[in-house]
C-alpha cells in the first residue's frame, strides 16, 4: 500500500485548497496517484472548458461542480445546455458562464434554469 494513499481526505482537500492557485501544481498533484487523481475531481468546485468536444469527459470527471465556464466556446448550443441539464453534476451546479455563446436559445436556457437553483 502507498504512503501517500492512508492521508486522510480532508487533509489532501486541505492540500488542494492551498493549491488552487496554481493550475500547474494542481495538475501535478493530481496525477501523482490514483486516489489522489480521484480526490482532486471530487474536490474541484469550478471549470473552464475550452472544447466543446470535451464537455461529456469533464461531466464525467467532475461531478461537483458548482460554477462552470463555457465562455471560451461560441459553438455551444442547446443540445450542450442539454448535456449538462441530464448529467449527475447538474445537482450542483449554481452559475453557468456563457459569454460568447451565440447559439444558445431561451430553449437551451428554459431546461437549464431549474437546476440552478
Amino acid at each position: 500500500m502507498n504512503r501517500m494513499e492512508m492521508l486522510n481526505e480532508e487533509l489532501i482537500f486541505v492540500i488542494l485548497d492551498y493549491l488552487h492557485e496554481d493550475p500547474l501544481a494542481l495538475k501535478s498533484f493530481s496525477l501523482t496517484c490514483r486516489s489522489f487523481y480521484t480526490l482532486e475531481s471530487r474536490h474541484r468546485r469550478s471549470a473552464k472548458l475550452l472544447r466543446p468536444d470535451l464537455l461529456a469527459a469533464v461531466l464525467r470527471r467532475y461531478k461537483r461542480l458548482s460554477h462552470f465556464d463555457l465562455s471560451l466556446c461560441p459553438r455551444v448550443d442547446d443540445a450542450l445546455l442539454k448535456t449538462i441539464t441530464l448529467s449527475s453534476s447538474s445537482t450542483f451546479l449554481r452559475s453557468l458562464k456563457l459569454t460568447r455563446c451565440r447559439f444558445v436559445t431561451w430553449l437551451g436556457m428554459a431546461d437549464l434554469v431549474p437546476n440552478l437553483v
